[in-house]
C-alpha cells in the first residue's frame, strides 16, 4: 500500500497478447519496509543507500534482457527493448536490486525526456496527469510488475 502523501500514476495496465506465466514483482522499499517507493531522480544518480535488499540479486527474471513498458495517461505506449537485468559475465549474474533500480530509473528518465519533446494533448482524458505538468523530481518507483513474456511495467507514484 502506498503512503498517504503519494498518488498512484493511473497508467493503463499492459494487456499481454497471449497467456503467460506471471513472475513475482520486484518491490522497492526503504528503511526496512517502513517507506514504500524510491525517488526516481535519486535512483538515476545512484543514491540508493537506504534501499532494502540493495545488494541482493533479483531472481525473478527468466532472461538476461527485458522490455519496459510505460502507459502514461493520454500518451502512446512507450517501450524500451533489451534492458539488461544480468551482468556481462560468463555466469550472467542477476542484477542486484540497487543495479536494477538505477537501470530502471534511467529508462524512466529516458521516457520522460522523450515524451517532454512532444506537444501536450489538446483535450486530455486525464488533465491532472499531463506530463508537462509533472515534476520528474517528485516521481517514485514502487514496483516492477511482470505484464507479459519478457515485458515488465513500472508502478509509479507522484509525491
Amino acid at each position: 500500500m502506498a503512503q498517504p502523501n503519494f498518488v498512484h500514476v493511473p497508467q493503463r495496465a499492459f494487456q499481454a497478447p497471449i497467456t503467460f506465466v506471471q513472475n513475482n514483482s520486484a518491490f522497492f522499499t526503504t528503511n526496512g519496509g517502513a517507506e514504500i517507493g524510491i525517488n526516481i531522480n535519486a535512483a538515476c544518480l545512484g543514491q540508493l543507500d537506504q534501499l532494502d535488499l540493495a545488494d541482493q540479486p533479483c531472481m525473478m527474471f527468466q532472461n538476461t534482457r527485458i522490455s519496459i513498458r510505460i502507459l502514461w495517461p493520454d500518451l502512446p505506449e512507450w517501450k524500451f527493448v533489451n534492458m539488461m537485468v544480468c551482468d556481462n559475465t560468463a555466469n550472467n549474474n542477476p542484477y542486484t536490486y540497487r543495479k536494477l533500480a538505477n537501470t530502471l530509473a534511467l529508462r524512466i528518465q529516458k521516457f520522460y525526456e522523450e515524451m517532454m519533446t512532444r506537444d501536450p494533448p489538446v483535450a486530455p482524458e486525464y488533465p491532472g496527469w499531463v506530463l508537462h505538468n509533472i515534476d520528474f523530481n517528485r516521481l517514485y518507483l514502487t514496483e516492477l510488475r511482470h505484464v507479459s513474456t519478457g515485458s515488465w511495467q513500472p508502478v509509479l507514484y507522484y509525491r
